[in-house]
């Protein structure tokens, strides 16, 4: 059974764990060493963490977190999609510059991940699917065994990721947005931002959804 604990922070960052204490962190946004000492606190093993996309606010307790875990002489692998690994090391493209003024670069080693990746962590499994439009390299990481979604900055309760950053795009936002909605009504989806919802109520009662 998998165990979701949630931190609003500049994002929803999520650490997920199986029940042998197998655990990874989607989108470290910030406080990295809060974040693992948590994982500790709890008696759980960090194994992996996944970055939905490459903004700022998603990715900069990244740094922090992974070198809590070296401490600890744990390499922790970090994925991110290929088309978007290039803006980890550019504050430009990560709009740590230009929007908060805080140029951020992550050098550490990627794991590039493309659509139709499986990620095992423990007893968890989570499919990649390309979901282009906030960013060119969303991704939304889906674990089919317990019917929920990670889904970053492209799905969200009664609205949608912005289009209007650098690398974003409308029409690929809708495709995206129609890959998702081929997933059951009872599909819970963790989002980026903002509180979590269902596959079933995006369908009915997202303008952005029902616009499609």
């Amino acid at each position: 059974m998998m165990n979701i604990k949630c931190f609003a922070m500049s994002c929803n960052c999520y650490i997920v764990s199986d029940e042998n204490g197998k655990a990874v962190v989607f989108d470290p946004g910030e406080n990295g060493a809060g974040i693992y000492d948590y994982i500790k606190r709890e008696g759980l093993e960090l194994c992996a963490v996944m970055i939905t996309h490459a903004h700022f606010d998603h990715i900069y307790g990244l740094r922090e977190l992974v070198e809590c875990a070296k401490s600890d002489g744990k390499v922790v692998p970090v994925y991110v999609h290929t088309a978007d690994a290039f803006a980890m090391t550019d504050s430009q493209a990560n709009l740590s510059g230009p929007l908060f003024g805080m140029p951020y670069r992550y050098t550490g080693t990627l794991k590039g991940t493309f659509d139709g990746d499986q990620i095992n962590v423990g007893n968890m499994s989570f499919l990649v699917i390309s979901t282009p439009g906030h960013t060119n390299g969303c991704a939304c990481y889906i674990c089919h065994k317990e019917q929920c979604v990670f889904a970053g900055d492209v799905l969200f309760e009664g609205s949608i990721g912005r289009t209007d950053f650098p690398g974003g795009d409308m029409g690929k936002m809708k495709k995206s947005l129609e890959r998702l909605m081929d997933l059951y009504d009872p599909y819970v989806v963790y989002p980026g931002h903002g509180n979590s919802t269902t596959i079933g109520d995006e369908r009915n009662y997202n303008p952005y959804i029902a616009g499609l």
